[in-house]
């Protein structure tokens, strides 16, 4: 199983660098971080110039009484939407759910949304479990992200270290252990 999934990567590489080359300059840095950074929805790839992806779901809760809510994040794709939104490129909170304050200030709701990190890390802890001679699951957390370091911990995932990453970012090295005990 392994076997394929590394030939389908392998395939699929080359594609996408070939037809990120057309557009102009190859920007590496974004092309790798890009695929690092966090967000609401899983980019898959673009066909004919359409992005292919799939919406997750969005899990926030107001911090300006507007209450709990639920939806997939296939409805922030063009703005607005019940009073959240993405927030802009420069703004404080690019990239993340916002929502604006009575005084126009954006500010983050409380956030409990499965962004493409954490679905990747439940597909990837699903396949160790299923069948692989794995022994241990491993993830990385901001040490500022408490819903998502809490979701970890309850799925049974330790904190082993603290350390400097992914350009500079502080994080959490969590570690599962898969053995039946």
């Amino acid at each position: 199983m392994r076997k394929w999934i590394y030939i389908f990567i392998g395939l699929l590489l080359p594609l996408s660098l070939a037809a990120e080359e057309k557009g102009g300059g190859f920007d590496m840095d974004e092309y790798l971080y890009g695929h690092v950074r966090d967000s609401y929805e899983w980019h898959i790839t673009t066909v004919k110039g359409h992005p292919v992806s799939i919406p997750l779901p969005v899990i926030v809760a107001s911090k300006t009484g507007n209450g709990f809510h639920i939806f997939s994040s296939k409805h922030l794709e063009h703005g607005e939407y019940e009073g959240f939104y993405i927030a802009p490129a420069g703004s404080k909170y690019e990239n993340k759910i916002v929502e604006r304050a009575a005084d126009g200030s954006e500010i983050r709701p409380w956030d409990f949304s499965i962004t493409k990190n954490v679905f990747g890390l439940m597909i990837n802890c699903a396949l160790l479990q299923v069948g692989t001679s794995h022994s241990y699951c491993m993830a990385t957390v901001s040490p500022q992200n408490i819903p998502s370091l809490k979701g970890f911990q309850a799925c049974g995932f330790q904190i082993q270290a603290k350390k400097e990453k992914y350009g500079g970012y502080m994080r959490y090295i969590l570690l599962k252990s898969l053995k039946q005990q």
